[in-house]
């Protein structure tokens, strides 16, 4: 059984998550990188502020 930190291995998986994983695979490669952002990053880019 995979740990938080582990992928599951293909046989824990359900037949629904692999299609889906291999479905999105391509959609990941294309990501963008705001897509990455911490939140500190982000909201610097929105204008907001902690002071």
């Amino acid at each position: 059984m995979a740990t938080s930190d582990e992928q599951p291995a293909e046989s824990e998986m359900l037949p629904d998550e692999r299609e889906a994983i291999a479905e999105r695979a391509g959609d990941l490669d294309e990501l963008d990188d705001d897509e990455f952002l911490t939140t500190d990053e982000l909201a610097e880019k929105l204008g907001f502020s902690r002071e």
